[in-house]
């Protein structure tokens, strides 16, 4: 039987040039008993102006709500329009910045979008809601970037290597600001989130002209854990998803995929494994209860509230 691998070059050239779609969310101004944020805002924008700027990404393709316009009603509106726009050789680039909430009687997280309610459930995105986004597109590699606290809730637990058969595998990768008990830090007001700083910093500090993302999840882990020790990112491939050992990689824009995906080709992938801290200090903006845990967001059984200028 026929693999994709064994297909020639030309017959897969609409797996490896397929559109790059690109959504960007972020919410500053919350209201409704939630404190405002200082940059997220500034970060999702940055975030998206250098994509833009220096890799394979257009406007054409470019989604970004922000502040009132990041609703619940309008991101799942656009989720609904992405699934249906989004083809099978296309790729898709989702970042969202601002608040997240755990709920610890059921240890599920979600997002606070710009109309959410603190204590009120029902006007949260579930986190259950963006996996299922996910998993409904056809898209070849999804990679979703998230820079909230508890935003490793998401997280599920479930030689050389030839570029284009790399490629053309299906991937879905994600990458969290934090660990899934974990508050971070926004930053000062007019400047990023260290998550944010690590990121941009991550693309800058890359010196060739393709960069694969699981390249890019360990410069952020690892610039992220010398610089914010109370602070550990998590960036991986989720199964569960519907990963089947692919990755996505940012092409420069003067740089012609199907010619740098010739089969010719090879990557040398260097793997490190990250050791986590044993003691990971808690945040230096944070408070801790007589129990060792971070007091950001809790959510009691009378469905009371209390969120403070840390992403959470």
């Amino acid at each position: 039987m026929q693999t994709r691998e064994d297909i020639p070059l030309g017959t897969q050239s609409q797996n490896l040039t397929g559109r790059n779609h690109l959504v960007v969310i972020s919410v500053d101004r919350y209201t409704n008993g939630i404190s405002p944020l200082n940059n997220a805002v500034s970060d999702g924008r940055a975030f998206g102006r250098y994509l833009l700027t220096n890799y394979d990404f257009s406007t054409v393709h470019y989604h970004e709500l922000l502040d009132e316009k990041a609703s619940c009603s309008n991101v799942l509106n656009l989720f609904d329009q992405l699934i249906g726009e989004v083809q099978e050789a296309d790729n898709l680039i989702l970042y969202f910045s601002g608040h997240g909430v755990v709920l610890p009687s059921m240890q599920r997280g979600s997002w606070l979008l710009a109309d959410a309610r603190a204590g009120e459930r029902s006007t949260y995105l579930a986190n259950h809601e963006v996996i299922h986004f996910v998993q409904s597109l056809a898209a070849q590699h999804v990679f979703v970037v998230v820079d909230s606290c508890f935003s490793g809730q998401m997280f599920r637990r479930t030689g050389p290597i030839q570029q284009s058969k790399l490629y053309q595998k299906k991937s879905r990768y994600l990458l969290t600001s934090g660990r899934s008990d974990e508050p971070v830090l926004d930053g000062p007001p007019g400047g990023h989130s260290p998550f944010c700083k690590a990121l941009l910093n991550a693309f800058e500090e890359t010196a060739e002209e393709t960069l694969w993302v699981g390249d890019l999840c360990r410069k952020v882990l690892h610039e992220l854990h010398d610089s914010q020790r109370d602070q550990l990112p998590r960036g991986e491939p989720i199964k569960d998803w519907g990963h089947e050992g692919g990755e996505f990689a940012f092409w420069s824009k003067n740089v012609d995929r199907a010619v740098a995906l010739s089969p010719k080709e090879t990557l040398s992938k260097k793997t490190k494994e990250y050791q986590e801290p044993s003691n990971p200090a808690p945040t230096k903006h944070s408070q801790v209860d007589t129990k060792g845990n971070h007091n950001i967001t809790i959510v009691d059984t009378g469905g009371n509230v209390s969120i403070n200028t840390d992403r959470s």
